[in-house]
């Protein structure tokens, strides 16, 4: 999914996050975001500060990168308690933690990730089906 700061655009479908002027973009038949249209690990990094960069938390990207968090699609399957060792690792505000979440689960459904509960816990895992 690609975000757009097109303000041309008065097609509202609501916010897609709590960053103003952010909105979703539809992709082009057969065109897909994230590492699935450049192959496993193609990306890497680059692609996790380009997702960064998109949803203008950019000035996180060190701190991802040294935390280990360098595979977006990984960070796109992450539980929600993995979620929380994110931003508590990388030091992320509230706000930008809500923005990044919100993003993660629209990525996640255009993409068909969906949560299913851990057998061995409460926490959700997500897988692409």
């Amino acid at each position: 999914m690609r975000l757009s700061t097109n303000d041309d655009d008065d097609d509202d479908d609501g916010p897609a996050s709590d960053a103003p002027g952010l909105k979703p973009v539809a992709e082009a038949p057969g065109s897909e975001s994230c590492e699935a249209a450049l192959g496993p690990r193609a990306a890497g990094m680059e692609n996790v500060r380009r997702e960064l960069e998109k949803l203008r938390l950019g000035q996180y990207t060190e701190a991802f990168e040294r935390e280990g968090y360098d595979y977006w699609l990984e960070i796109l399957k992450l539980p929600k308690k993995r979620f929380v060792r994110l931003v508590l690792k990388t030091s992320m505000s509230a706000d930008h933690a809500d923005r990044l979440y919100e993003q993660l689960d629209i990525q996640r459904k255009a993409m068909g990730i969906r949560g299913v509960r851990d057998p061995d816990g409460d926490d959700l895992v997500c897988v692409i089906l």
